[in-house]
């Protein structure tokens, strides 16, 4: 658990914690009786303007926390090379899953 923090900023993982302790908290909150009078089948209006948020957030945590002089000084082009091919093929199962599980749905 502890390689957890030293290998991801803290930024990054206190917002995920956050975020998902806001999350929790809402939905004991709300309940399911009442939640389910929002659920209209996919993503709701309501919860719309979170998921953007959230999606931005993440990735200004990210931006916020990367250092390219350090990946420059110490010469990281086949690491990064490595990444952006294995998040390429990441991204295909999860295309392929997605049609899997969802073909024949209409979009919300």
């Amino acid at each position: 658990m502890i390689q957890i923090w030293f290998r991801f900023p803290p930024k990054f993982v206190l917002g995920y914690l956050a975020t998902w302790l806001l999350l929790w908290g809402v939905g004991f909150a709300v309940g399911a009786a009442v939640s389910w009078k929002f659920m209209t089948g996919g993503i709701t209006p309501q919860t719309e303007l979170f998921r953007y948020f959230f999606f931005a957030l993440t990735f200004m945590s990210i931006g916020l926390t990367t250092r390219f002089k350090t990946l420059a000084e110490i010469k990281a082009g086949r690491m990064i090379v490595a990444y952006i091919v294995s998040l390429t093929i990441i991204i295909l199962i999860g295309l392929a899953l997605s049609i899997v599980f969802f073909a024949g749905l209409p979009p919300p």
